[in-house]
């Protein structure tokens, strides 16, 4: 036997009374299910004892609930990482200024198409469950620039 319930993120009282009775009816048809040949008296414990037994199974029911809602919380539907400034610009490690930020950039002046040459502080990025990347902090990067402004 297998009684499985869903439940609502608010989970109202009447939710889990309702849970709580669905899952008494799926026992009490198990039990008239297994025993074909019943009898008044047979019915009336059945009746007698899932009434005995709905407080427990309400209080299964409310702990349960509490339980799916903490694992909600818990569990993260994406996940942050760290980027290096070199590393996030795949292999042609080009500036572009919408993914990074230059290092001294009002003196050198960074300019999109410069070559990154390292990360002078870490980025974060999120990734969502669905692949869809935000940047939370941009990397600030030491690019070519520093060179022109030296040279």
């Amino acid at each position: 036997m297998a009684i499985t319930a869903a439940f609502a993120t608010s989970g109202s009282t009447q939710q889990l009374e309702d849970v709580t009775t669905s899952i008494t009816d799926e026992i009490r048809w198990t039990f008239l299910r297994a025993f074909p040949y019943r009898t008044k008296n047979f019915n009336r414990r059945i009746d007698d004892y899932l009434h005995t037994a709905k407080d427990g199974l309400h209080d299964i029911v409310r702990k349960a609930h509490g339980f799916s809602l903490s694992i909600q919380r818990d569990i993260i539907s994406s996940f942050v990482k760290v980027t290096c400034g070199s590393h996030s610009f795949g292999a042609c490690e080009s500036f572009e200024a919408r993914r990074a930020i230059g290092a001294w950039n009002n003196d050198m002046n960074s300019k999109k198409g410069d070559r990154v040459l390292g990360t002078f502080e870490f980025g974060l990025e999120q990734v969502a469950s669905d692949g869809e990347i935000k940047i939370l902090v941009k990397p600030i990067v030491i690019t070519d620039a520093l060179l022109r402004s030296k040279l």
